[in-house]
């Protein structure tokens, strides 16, 4: 009697579950393992607050709808809603960032050392700092001298 009564009551709560996620569109977190993600922050002083904090945090443990990440400094367990998934790994410093342009530009480029001015070089255009609007002196001006 009483193992039929905790059946019933398990089959009750997953079918009370269900209709409450259907009638408030739930759905499951996409949040993984290994993702980074922003965290969102606790309180916003005012409207100019970014609602997500700029540094990203890796998951590092998932059970159920809370996650734990961290960030290289703090741990912080939160429920899957105050997470925001990222697509890229964070860049923590320009050492990093040297490195990448480095892969980018090729060594021989970056090595030579600039022409004389014997050899034909291409010549590029230099553009002003901003464009410079033709003052004219109107129509019924133009008789008089300046």
């Amino acid at each position: 009697m009483d193992e039929n009564a905790r059946q019933n009551d398990e089959s009750e709560k997953c079918k009370m579950k269900k209709q409450f996620d259907e009638r408030n569109h739930a759905k499951p977190s996409n949040i993984e393992i290994g993702n980074y993600v922003l965290r969102k922050t606790d309180r916003k002083e005012n409207k100019l607050t970014p609602a997500y904090e700029p540094n990203p945090y890796n998951v590092m443990n998932k059970k159920g709808s809370m996650i734990t990440a961290t960030n290289g400094e703090k741990v912080v367990t939160r429920n899957s809603s105050k997470f925001k998934k990222v697509n890229r790994p964070p860049i923590h410093n320009d050492d990093e960032i040297e490195e990448q342009f480095e892969n980018i530009i090729p060594s021989n480029i970056q090595d030579q050392p600039p022409s004389s001015g014997t050899e034909q070089q291409s010549t590029i255009p230099q553009q002003s700092e901003r464009p410079v609007r033709q003052k004219h002196v109107p129509k019924y001006l133009e008789d008089y001298v300046r």
